[in-house]
């Protein structure tokens, strides 16, 4: 992408190994910015990724309209403007081109136009704007049918608002308890280590874990 270079929790969230990610804090910690450019790098690195990016009004999408016009070099995606489309030169003769698209959900019941499809990765920005149910739906779209693909999503947001709770009891609460912990950010090394299987703990900020199958 032209002009990004990641800053350090920037780069955390890029690389990080869980399937779903929140990256929260106060504003201006280039959260939105790590959104767009993780949205560019999977249509980039999987040929035939369909990304779509929500913000919860329509407005609220100029600026990664706009950003991505300066990151996304003409030469390796072609935008569409009525559909708010970015479609990636990367088609082949056994895949279509990456999609990345912008999205508002106004209204709740908006994201009931995205029924039947299939999202190799969802952006959500500033999560907490948006109703639980909205989230928890589109959930259900977040699966691929691309060889070798890793469905996955990604919120980004600022604490406060209609969805602060439901976001909190989901990638917050959690950690009170005991999990099965997966991975690790060490920062020694810079870079996400694995757990040995079976390890158990209480999750922290910077630890990949899962939930117990009862949960």
């Amino acid at each position: 992408m032209v002009g990004y270079e990641p800053q350090h929790r920037q780069l955390i969230f890029h690389t990080c190994p869980a399937d779903e990610v929140l990256y929260g804090g106060a504003a201006g910690g280039g959260k939105s910015e790590a959104l767009i450019n993780e949205g560019i790098q999977t249509c980039m690195a999987w040929p035939g990724a369909r990304v779509p990016l929500f913000r919860r009004t329509y407005k609220e999408l100029e600026f990664f309209v706009d950003r991505s016009k300066v990151l996304i070099p003409k030469s390796v995606a072609t935008y569409n403007e009525k559909q708010m489309r970015w479609s990636f030169h990367n088609a082949g003769p056994k895949n279509p081109p990456s999609i990345l698209t912008f999205h508002h959900l106004q209204h709740a019941d908006d994201v009931f136009a995205h029924q039947g499809e299939e999202y190799d990765e969802l952006l959500f920005d500033e999560g907490t704007h948006f109703l639980p149910k909205q989230i928890n739906y589109l959930r259900s779209r977040n699966r691929s049918s691309l060889p070798d693909a890793w469905p996955r999503l990604r919120i980004a947001s600022n604490p406060g608002n209609i969805g602060h709770k439901h976001l909190k009891d989901y990638f917050v609460d959690p950690v009170e308890r005991e999990a099965a912990l997966v991975a690790f950010y060490d920062f020694d090394t810079n870079e996400w280590t694995l757990y040995p299987e079976g390890t158990r703990g209480k999750p922290a900020p910077f630890i990949v874990w899962r939930p117990d199958p009862t949960e």
